[in-house]
């Protein structure tokens, strides 16, 4: 996955995979998984079978797309959504904290 994506800071390969995506493809070792996330554009998928996001990053300029247009899909938001949410300061820590962060205020008796 990392290696396609690599391969698409030339511009002859950029121009390759936008005109026969499938036969591109073909040419790197990726699984099934991996494919189908790059064929629908899924970038957290594309993350979560092993892409780097600084790497996916490369298709999604590919595509015409910023990491602004990236982290918003990935967090299921429209980009002008996304980007409110961001200037206004970003996801509020309610509902976002890690595990141990919920224990460690609950036996602090703080939540």
């Amino acid at each position: 996955m990392n290696q396609f994506c690599m391969s698409l800071m030339k511009p002859e390969n950029r121009k390759a995979f936008l005109s026969d995506e499938e036969v591109y493809l073909k040419s790197y070792a990726m699984s099934a998984a991996q494919r189908r996330a790059v064929r629908q554009r899924d970038w957290l998928r594309m993350i979560q079978e092993g892409g780097n996001i600084c790497y996916v990053a490369k298709l999604g300029a590919t595509c015409g797309l910023s990491m602004e247009d990236l982290a918003a899909s990935m967090s299921g938001m429209t980009t002008s959504d996304y980007r409110r949410m961001m200037v206004s300061g970003g996801r509020p820590i309610e509902g976002n904290r890690s595990r141990a962060e919920r224990e460690s205020l609950a036996g602090a008796g703080k939540v």
